[in-house]
Formats: structure tokens, sequence, C-alpha cells
């Protein structure tokens, strides 16, 4: 492949991640929408960042529930700064070890930030999505979806009327 092709392509996935990003956030927002619904929460706290972290680990002990909720609530928050800084950022040069590279160092220690928050949400979403399905007496299978793929787990256990039966009524003491 040439490297005008392969440049074209970067580019163009690199335009389309912001949309990618926005499909995500609506994704989750709206599953968590449904979800809150079914625990008799209003579904407007999914639109609130650190709220809806903390909703959503309700069965789980505080601890993964208070990490999931700040790590999730950091990335919703900084989602924006992110793709504001890559867009209006200024880049500088560096030299590491006599090599040159041009880098946004706000966008270094925000990409740093984010990427702790995805590993500490990621981790503590094994714990809650364990919980969850034991609690909705669901498999293993259903905690491998929430951690892999949380956003599409987030509309299924939303909109279907099999999942979350049993947690009308608020949080578990």
């Amino acid at each position: 492949m040439k490297s005008e092709t392969l440049y074209t392509i970067v580019q163009v996935i690199r335009t389309l991640l912001p949309v990618f990003a926005a499909i995500g956030t609506i994704t989750s927002i709206i599953g968590f929408w449904k979800m809150f619904q079914k625990w008799n929460k209003p579904g407007a706290l999914s639109l609130l960042p650190f709220a809806r972290g903390w909703i959503f680990g309700k069965d789980s002990p505080q601890k993964p529930r208070l990490i999931y909720a700040l790590s999730d609530g950091l990335i919703v928050v900084l989602t924006p700064v992110f793709y504001y800084i890559r867009a209006y950022g200024e880049v500088q040069e560096v030299t590491v070890g006599g090599h040159l590279f041009y880098v946004d160092k706000t966008m270094l220690i925000i990409t740093a930030i984010w990427a702790v928050c995805e590993v500490a949400r990621f981790l503590s979403s094994v714990h809650i999505s364990a919980n969850l399905c034991k609690k909705n007496k669901r498999g293993k299978g259903w905690i491998a979806s929430w951690v892999l793929m949380p956003k599409l787990s987030k509309i299924i256990w939303g909109f279907s009327g099999k999942y979350l039966t049993e947690n009308k009524g608020g949080d578990q003491k």
C-alpha cells in the first residue's frame, strides 16, 4: 500500500474517532437510562457522569463501586477535553534520547489520566458485572459481555424485559 493511501486512511479514521466516541457516549446514556428506570431511579441520572457509575454499581461493595463511579465520571468529563485539545492543542518539539518528537504536552497528561481511568474502570467493572449477573441469575458469559462490550450490554439489559426484573425497589443493602 502506498504511503499516501495509508496516510489518507489514517486521516479518515482519525476524523471519525470523535463520531465513534459520541455514538458510544449516547449508547451508554440510553442503556443506563433504561436500566435506571427499571431500578426506579430517574433515567436522567444517566446524564450525570459520576452519579451514573455509582448507581450502576449499586449491588457491589463500596470500593469497586466508588472506583467505577470515579473512573467512569472522569472518562466522561475528559473525553470532550481530549478531542478539543487534539483539535486545537499546540505541538512542541521534544528531544528524547537524541530523537526529535512533536508532542502536545497537555495531551500527554490528559491521555495518561484517561489511560489510568480506563484501567480502573475496566478492573472495577469485572466485579460490578459479576455482582449484577449473580443478582440477576445470569451466567459467566454475561460477565464477559459486560466487560468486553459494555455499551451493547447496557442497551440489551436496558431494553429487554428479561433482565433486571429482580432489581426493582432500589439499592441492595
